[in-house]
C-alpha cells in the first residue's frame, strides 16, 4: 500500500502506479491500542456534535435516535470507503486496509462495522486484543480480514 495515497501497490513495485511516489519497503507498522483509542475519542467528539445537532433539529426522541444511528453509520462507512479511515484515524496517520495490504473493500467495511459491535458487546475484549496481539488486530479486524496501519 502506498503511504502517500493509500492505493494498492504490487509487492514487487518500486513506484506507486497511482501517484508515482517511490515505495519504501519496510515492515508493516500497525496502529496500536492507544493511538486507535485516541482516534476513537476524536471521532466520538465529532459524532456527539452531529448527534446533538440532529436531536435539536428533530425534537422527537425516537426519530432523532434513528436519524443519529443513520448519520453515525454513514459517517463511519462513508469515511472508511472514501478515505480508508475516519477523520480521527486520518488525523493520526492511520489507515484501514485489507489484511493483504490492499484497499478496503465495501463488503469488508460493512462486516467490520457490524463486527465492531461484537468487539464492544464482549466486555470490550475485542478492543483489548489490540494491546496484546503482535499484529494489533481487534476482533472486528480479524472477522472482516482488515488491519489498521500507520502511514506516517
Amino acid at each position: 500500500m502506498c503511504a502517500a495515497c493509500a492505493s494498492s501497490v504490487p509487492p514487487d513495485a518500486s513506484v506507486c502506479p497511482a501517484c508515482g511516489r517511490t515505495i519504501q519497503t519496510r515492515a508493516v507498522d500497525y496502529g496500536g491500542f492507544w493511538i486507535r483509542f485516541l482516534a476513537w475519542v476524536i471521532d466520538a467528539a465529532i459524532i456527539a456534535g452531529v448527534d446533538a445537532a440532529v436531536a435539536l433539529a428533530i425534537g422527537d426522541a425516537i426519530i432523532a435516535g434513528l436519524a443519529q444511528l443513520l448519520a453515525t453509520t454513514a459517517y463511519i462507512l462513508g469515511f472508511w470507503l472514501a478515505a480508508a479511515g475516519t477523520p480521527g484515524k486520518l488525523i493520526l496517520g492511520l489507515r484501514i486496509v485489507m489484511a493483504d495490504g490492499s484497499r478496503l473493500r465495501a463488503g469488508a467495511a460493512v462486516i467490520r462495522y457490524f463486527a465492531d459491535y461484537l468487539s464492544a458487546i464482549l466486555l470490550f475484549i475485542g478492543y483489548l486484543m489490540i494491546a496484546f496481539r503482535a499484529d494489533k488486530a481487534a476482533l472486528h479486524d480479524l472477522i472482516a480480514g482488515t488491519m489498521v496501519i500507520r502511514v506516517r
